[in-house]
């Protein structure tokens, strides 16, 4: 019984200690500071390496344009309202910088209604 309580206990810290640590790389993220992104992606238990968040974020750093393409689609397609925003943003700017203009046009439609753009 004690045992399992404690599980549950150390469950609890170890999500708020991760929820904790997007916090602050969303906070960061916004602020430019990237390096400090950086390590906090690098200081993220591997078991919420699965989650969107941390695939966005570790998609901004990947060297490979489709590929983090690919992921930033998909959080696009899945993720909350928030990283639903950061992936528009990605790709608007993916799609301008390849110059198709109507598929960058479309996500620049969806920050706009979304009152960012």
């Amino acid at each position: 019984m004690y045992l399992r309580l404690l599980g549950v206990v150390l469950l609890f810290f170890a999500e708020l200690s991760a929820q904790t640590l997007f916090t602050e790389i969303y906070k960061n993220y916004e602020q430019h500071n990237y390096e400090i992104v950086r390590q906090n992606l690098s200081a993220m238990d591997q078991q919420y390496q699965s989650s969107l968040d941390y695939q966005f974020f570790n998609a901004v750093f990947n060297k490979n344009g489709e590929i983090a393409k690919e992921t930033f689609q998909l959080v696009f397609e899945e993720g909350n309202k928030s990283l639903k925003k950061l992936a528009a943003k990605k790709l608007m700017d993916y799609y301008y910088a390849k110059g198709y203009y109507i598929n960058a046009s479309k996500f620049q439609e969806y920050l706009v209604d979304e009152g960012i753009g």
